[in-house]
């Protein structure tokens, strides 16, 4: 039994297009080092598609492995050379990457400092089966639009990152989880590594996102045979291609946003105006209704 199983999961109506370009990778990836893949197609579920890693990472979790690795299906392997248990640190039974100013290149715009969901590398071990299964019971409970990740916050005690309040003290549930490089989950265009394993493509218009994924994929050679200074330089063109496109994007649905508010006070405006319009039309009908009642 290979000590380590990958999981990753997704729905064909949402996702079918990307795993075409993310999955022959991770394939590769997974014979390279040994290491179990389990592709979950899930069509039934009625969790969406951040909490839907959940199940499955439980699932993996009940079998016999040492570790298990979740890679949510929007994330490209670049490096085939790294193995991520190399990654594994002791006494740490959940590792996760911290993406702020510290850990990563930020090349977007500012955001609170947070752990990013779309990796974990975790040990299996009783704290960790608790943990996933009680992650699964806050599906619904919290109102966040980080979803599954702001659970993921709110067990750790890690307000700050959600706008929540001051961080916790004293979290026990903090003391199993360790660091993970950022290399591991590299974010173009907001939390970058400057080499990495792993492009994340998290949180892109899905039109913006493929283009970025097929561009990335048609590299995917240089990764395997460039030296550092050339992969680092081709992902940093990469990150400030995706900032571009990002800002090109928030400022299209700023504009959205801004001209229906336009709109709305404008109709709001003209209410009374076509209430003083329609006034006298309206007395002199209840004039003649009232002539011819009497």
């Amino acid at each position: 039994m290979p000590r380590c199983c990958i999981v990753t999961a997704y729905r064909s109506s949402d996702y079918a297009e990307i795993a075409e370009l993310t999955l022959p990778r991770l394939e590769k990836y997974a014979a390279r080092h040994g290491h179990d893949l389990r592709v979950h197609r899930l069509e039934g579920t009625d969790l969406d598609r951040a909490w839907m890693k959940v199940p499955p990472i439980l699932d993996a979790l009940d079998g016999d492995f040492e570790f298990v690795v979740w890679l949510d299906i929007d994330a490209l392997i670049l490096r085939l050379d790294r193995d991520i248990l190399d990654a594994a640190q002791p006494g740490a039974d959940l590792m996760i990457s911290w993406h702020g100013p510290d850990t990563a290149r930020l090349d977007g715009s500012a955001f609170p400092p947070h752990y990013n969901a779309g990796v974990y590398l975790i040990r299996r071990s009783d704290w960790s089966r608790d943990f996933f299964a009680r992650m699964l019971t806050l599906h619904g409970q919290v109102t966040h639009n980080w979803s599954d990740q702001a659970a993921l916050h709110v067990m750790l005690g890690l307000n700050e990152s959600l706008g929540f309040g001051p961080d916790l003290d004293n979290v026990a549930d903090r003391a199993h989880v360790g660091h993970l490089d950022t290399a591991w989950n590299s974010i173009p265009g907001i939390a970058a590594s400057d080499d990495p394993v792993i492009h994340h493509f998290a949180g892109l218009p899905h039109a913006i996102r493929m283009k970025l994924l097929r561009s990335n994929v048609a590299t995917l050679g240089l990764y395997d045979s460039a030296p550092a200074p050339f992969r680092s330089e081709l992902s940093r063109q990469l990150g400030l291609w995706a900032a571009a496109e990002r800002q090109r994007a928030n400022d299209a649905h700023w504009f959205t946003g801004e001209m229906q508010k336009f709109m709305d006070e404008a109709e709001r405006l003209r209410a009374p105006r076509h209430m003083l319009l329609n006034f006298p039309g309206a007395v002199a009908k209840r004039l003649r209704d009232k002539a011819r009642g009497s």
